[in-house]
């Protein structure tokens, strides 16, 4: 079996409207699925080990609530996430109001660059999340009980957002969006953003760019690429077309560019799930660090103990074995590791 980044299940019931991605998910390393009704879904998510579900919006209204729940089951099961795309000129889609998964949203015209950064995001939110189960499952083994469990959280409030360089319109977009359940603040330099982003460590990150703002490219870039702030999302308000360059913003690593147009709907849509991840992935690794000295110390003695390690590989090993998963490599540890 060749090695793949991960395995994506693609659940696209419009023929009319198909997303079209299942060759471009293949030339970037994934290896992919497609299911043309709910009952096919559900049978290839029961036979195979999926990390990501990808959803055209266009779900036929008989089928909505069907979807919903089977998605709610997967998640609540198998803690798949789910990128939904598409939606109507209003930004409304039929699982906007479903709080018991992870989901993340592109709209139906998108850069390969926004896809795939987002696919692998929630690749590592979802390795994350099945290296911690196996993790609690073993430390169970041991007597150790975890001090609480992750899921990801059901809304962003109290939340810090930054705006950088917006204009009026933009200001307004982003506070009508932003402004009920954060607390958003604005600067307009690139040298005062940053000061703030150190000092206030912002949850999500808003840079407005106008045409060929070489500055704010490069700000961005730098935000992207500073390991304090990896994790941080960064959403850019810009048309892709005013550059010189229509690439460039994408080249930032932002995760999501939008046009100065996009309703306000869907804005508070896109930030709030990428908030989400982040806060997500910060109580994963809480837990992680909180784990550590539990799963590598003996309970009784303080020493350092294999039991843990070795039962935890045993359980990878498993797990590879039911899924066929190739990039496992399979060696016998020795006694002094």
């Amino acid at each position: 079996m060749e090695d793949f980044i991960a395995r994506v299940l693609v659940y696209d019931s419009d023929p009319d409207q198909p997303l079209r991605i299942i060759g471009r998910l293949g030339d970037r390393g994934y290896s992919n699925m497609i299911a043309r009704t709910v009952e096919e879904a559900l049978e290839i998510a029961r036979t195979n080990q999926l990390d990501i579900i990808i959803v055209n919006a266009a779900v036929p209204k008989e089928e909505q609530d069907l979807l919903n729940t089977a998605l709610k089951d997967l998640w609540e099961t198998r803690h798949l996430p789910i990128i939904l795309i598409g939606g109507d000129e209003q930004g409304n889609r039929p699982l906007d109001k479903r709080d018991a998964a992870l989901a993340d949203f592109l709209p139906r015209e998108f850069h390969d660059l926004e896809l795939f950064s987002h696919l692998s995001s929630l690749v590592r939110l979802k390795t994350m999340q099945t290296e911690l189960d196996r993790r609690l499952t073993t430390t169970a083994e041991f007597g150790v009980v975890a001090p609480r469990t992750v899921q990801p959280p059901r809304s962003i409030r109290g939340a810090g957002v930054l705006a950088v360089a917006c204009t009026a319109a933009e200001r307004k977009l982003v506070d009508s969006a932003l402004g009920g359940a954060t607390k958003v603040s604005h600067r307009r330099g690139y040298s005062a953003a940053l000061k703030q982003v150190i000092s206030s460590k912002p949850d999500a990150l808003i840079v407005a760019l106008t045409g060929d703002d070489k500055e704010g490219l490069a700000f961005c870039s730098e935000m992207r690429s500073n390991s304090r702030f990896f994790n941080t999302p960064l959403i850019l308000i810009t048309q892709a077309r005013d550059h010189s360059d229509p690439v460039a913003p994408y080249l930032t690593g932002a995760n999501d560019v939008v046009p100065p147009s996009v309703n306000v709907k869907d804005l508070r849509t896109r930030v709030t799930a990428l908030i989400k991840q982040k806060r997500y992935r910060e109580n994963m690794r809480e837990l992680y660090e909180q784990l550590g000295d539990d799963i590598t110390s003996d309970r009784l003695t303080g020493l350092y103990t294999h039991g843990f390690l070795y039962a935890h590989l045993a359980r990878q090993i498993e797990d590879a074995n039911r899924w066929n998963n190739s990039p496992l490599t399979k060696s016998v540890m020795a006694d002094s590791i």
